[in-house]
């Protein structure tokens, strides 16, 4: 899902001098790894407790030689906003635990199944806006099972899955030009299905070839504000992406090697607003590079969007209320450079 956040809308707020909020956002999540010699009673979804109070939840158990490897998550976001305007202070926490459950079987060396279910969260916050003052927090059941497989000795390499996600609360966001200030407002429900498949081949010891493609079917389930606009994509979506390419590396001279790549990425059709109202085509873009490395170094030329493909990057609808014509920013044009890495 492609929810981004504007950072031009920063400009926006700043331009127009409304109330601006700031922000103190500390670490959302703690993560304690710990090996144990032997282990009894502790599995996935066991409360972790401090003096007899629950502060966390295991997420991951995984066995490791003679060893046991536990997984932990605790998270807790704290929010505080302050309105240097109408000098008015706003402040939440917000409390999940994120359990997961991965099984993975191996019927042969080249070749791995797996399947996962997970939760997911993200934190809700307040607006500068008072047209829509806070949003609420995002959580998300997702459930995906897929394979990894190799063939011809590694050669050729095939991986895929398929995916499904429940999100209530689902957080997207627009810019209110008529206040100047980005928005975050929630969809009740979503539902999310699709799937991705990558391959990788190698013809030669130095040249490899690869492609994707990935799918993602996101539509409103339930939106109480604006029922009319169930069924249809949620906002920013472009349902389906793609890739592909080839890069060559090979000796040049003494120690030094050449390197080559190029690629093209394909974005499907993009729903820019709950209303599906604005759509933009799809888009293909075109990246190249070529360099010289060495064993502690390397120097690239580079080219991306060389075929100067016109898109933008964000659309606002002049439905949310800027007048006859949207607003939007547009993707980077053909950009070359130079590129210079040095290991240290």
């Amino acid at each position: 899902m492609n929810r981004r956040r504007l950072a031009t809308a920063l400009v926006l707020v700043l331009a127009a001098g409304i109330a601006v909020p700031i922000w103190r956002l500390r670490p959302a999540d703690r993560v304690l790894v710990a090996h144990f010699t032997r282990l009894v009673g502790v599995h996935e979804g066991s409360d972790v407790r401090v003096l007899g109070v629950r502060v966390g939840r295991v997420t991951k158990v995984r066995p490791q030689g003679r060893t046991v490897r536990v997984e932990m998550r605790y998270d807790r976001d704290l929010r505080d906003q302050l309105d240097l305007v109408g000098g008015k202070s706003y402040n939440a926490t917000f409390v999940a635990t994120q359990p997961k459950l991965t099984l993975t079987y191996k019927p042969s060396r080249d070749l791995t199944v797996y399947g996962t279910a997970s939760s997911g969260y993200r934190p809700g916050g307040f607006n500068a806006s008072p047209i829509s003052p806070t949003y609420k927090s995002e959580y998300v059941r997702s459930f995906e099972g897929g394979f990894k497989s190799a063939w011809r000795e590694g050669q050729v390499q095939i991986n895929g899955a398929l995916f499904y996600e429940n999100d209530h609360n689902y957080q997207y966001y627009y810019v209110d030009v008529a206040t100047a200030s980005q928005i975050d407002q929630n969809i009740d429900r979503v539902g999310v299905k699709g799937a991705e498949l990558e391959a990788q081949f190698h013809p030669l010891t130095h040249w490899l070839i690869f492609a994707n493609f990935g799918y993602s079917d996101a539509k409103i389930k339930q939106l109480n504000s604006l029922p009319q606009y169930v069924g249809n994509y949620t906002p920013n979506l472009t349902p389906w992406n793609a890739a592909v390419g080839t890069e060559y590396r090979a000796p040049l001279v003494g120690d030094l090697k050449w390197y080559g790549r190029i690629d093209a990425q394909l974005y499907g059709r993009k729903y820019w607003q709950v209303d599906n109202m604005d759509v933009q085509n799809a888009k293909q873009y075109l990246n190249t590079r070529l360099g010289i490395e060495g064993d502690k170094w390397g120097a690239y030329l580079w080219g991306r969007n060389i075929t100067d493909t016109r898109a933008y990057s964000q659309y606002v609808s002049p439905a949310l209320g800027i007048g006859v014509a949207g607003l939007g920013f547009l993707v980077e044009p053909a950009t070359y450079g130079i590129e210079l890495n040095v290991k240290f």
